[in-house]
């Protein structure tokens, strides 16, 4: 019963993250704001570096 529950928990964590992976990627490809510093590009990067992390850990479960 633990398992499922937490086999259910782990599930909805996939289309969050892909969520988030997306707005990361829609921010640092957007064209219209040239202005963007290179601090918040790093930082955007890092984000997603982070997910990508967040996501091979839940995989197995």
């Amino acid at each position: 019963m633990l398992y499922a529950l937490a086999d259910d928990i782990v599930d909805r964590y996939f289309p969050i993250i892909e969520a988030m992976n997306t707005k990361i990627e829609d921010r640092i490809f957007e064209r219209n704001n040239s202005a963007a510093s290179r601090a918040i590009i790093q930082d955007l990067y890092s984000l997603k570096r982070r997910l990508v992390i967040l996501q091979h850990h839940i995989a197995p479960l």
